[in-house]
């Protein structure tokens, strides 16, 4: 019997480098609906753009859909009253439009986590199994491996298979081939599109990836059998409180110490802005070493301010002054540049860089943010906070917190 209703959850890696995706989707949503004309009733989707980051030190993810976020998601998926569920038009919509708006204003930011992503969209309010064909469409352009992924994630894989066939979803996907995908690929029916990684899959096409999602599921047939008993929260997100969601005003990527994140896909790379900040009484320099592609080096700061177009606004917290600190640097074209070093020296000595409330902001021409706070613990005359690197696939940021008596060399 074919499916009156199809239930489509498209999950998305919204990590830093996947705006192609976005635009790709957002550009030939229609395709995938197109097939389906004259086999269904009707089409209600969802998105779930999920990444991960960090504060400080605690891990946080940032889950959106069309009409909740976050911590309120969360509330809203596991905590609604058993009796009445979880509401789904705070998750569903029958509008294609209301799909391409969001995807428009979606920001990539942070890491992945592919498998908690699945697992909170396999636990979203379906339509009546008898009904209605469910259906998990994921896509990233990183291994299932890859990112934010925390111990024992990967050993509850052969779960969320169990989980959707308990549930009569069937899985598609678009990712790079790895041995979770392979593994994953068991799940009954799934349909996995092994995709080359790392570029914000720009190189799917995808107005033929959607309609030959489209037309596969037009030609699906409900299951005899009902939905069974599953377990909801795989990974404990329905414990969680407030603290272990990003949250509508911190929404940019805050970066671990060793841990990198790439540019935005088609980010510019001119007028990119660089903050020094920090708040306790002490009078922190902004320093930037770099070598450009032709093999110059240069360096900017208050002794210096501008060099090979990296310019320096001012010198603060001149005194040991407190309060709201800030040490501003435009690079002014980021594309003849190899690698840069953002660095701060006490000026007059001091005790751990970890001490003085700071962090180091690099803010590309999108709007998108890149934060390093200033965590390192030891004592020395130079803390290297963070470094940007150019290469053919654009640039990358870098939590350093690495601390010298000498100054970066590159």
């Amino acid at each position: 019997m074919a499916a009156p209703n199809v239930d489509l959850v498209l999950v998305i890696d919204a990590s830093a480098s996947m705006k192609p995706c976005f635009d790709g989707l957002r550009q030939h949503l229609s395709k995938v609906l197109l097939p389906m004309q004259g086999h269904v009733t009707s089409v209600q989707f969802c998105v779930l753009a999920q990444s991960v980051g960090m504060r400080g030190r605690q891990v946080v993810h940032d889950h959106r859909f069309l009409g909740c976020n976050g911590a309120e998601a969360l509330d809203l998926l596991y905590k609604a009253n058993p009796t009445q569920g979880a509401p789904r038009s705070k998750f569903f919509s029958e509008d294609p439009q209301k799909i391409s708006n969001f995807l428009a204003g979606l920001k990539p930011d942070g890491n992945e986590d592919l498998l908690l992503a699945l697992d909170i969209a396999a636990d979203l309010p379906f339509g009546n199994v008898g009904n209605t064909c469910r259906i998990i469409a994921l896509f990233s352009d990183e291994p299932i491996e890859a990112g934010a992924v925390e111990s024992g994630r990967l050993e509850k894989i052969p779960a969320l298979i169990e989980k959707l066939q308990q549930r009569r979803i069937k899985l598609f996907a678009a990712i790079p081939e790895s041995p979770a995908a392979m593994e994953l690929s068991q799940a009954n029916r799934s349909e996995i599109e092994f995709v080359e990684g790392g570029d914000g899959l720009k190189g799917v096409d995808f107005g033929v990836l959607l309609s030959q999602m489209g037309k596969s599921i037009s030609v699906m047939s409900l299951q005899s059998t009902g939905e069974a008993a599953y377990k909801r929260a795989l990974f404990g997100q329905d414990r969680w409180d407030a603290a272990g969601s990003v949250s509508a005003t911190e929404r940019d990527v805050v970066l671990a110490v060793g841990e990198s994140a790439k540019f935005g896909a088609g980010t510019p790379l001119t007028d990119v802005k660089v903050q020094l900040r920090w708040t306790r009484p002490i009078d922190l320099d902004m320093h930037a070493f770099f070598v450009t592609r032709d093999g110059r080096d240069g360096h900017v700061s208050f002794l210096d301010r501008s060099a090979h177009g990296v310019v320096l606004d001012h010198d603060a917290g001149i005194g040991d002054r407190g309060g709201q600190n800030v040490e501003n640097l435009t690079v002014q074209d980021l594309e003849p540049m190899s690698a840069i070093v953002f660095a701060t020296k006490i000026f007059g000595g001091g005790d751990r860089y970890s001490d003085y409330d700071g962090a180091v902001e690099v803010m590309p021409s999108d709007g998108s943010k890149f934060t390093v706070p200033l965590t390192a613990q030891q004592r020395g005359r130079w803390c290297w906070i963070a470094r940007i690197d150019l290469d053919a696939n654009g640039a990358s940021v870098t939590n350093l917190n690495q601390v010298s008596d000498d100054e970066p060399v590159l």
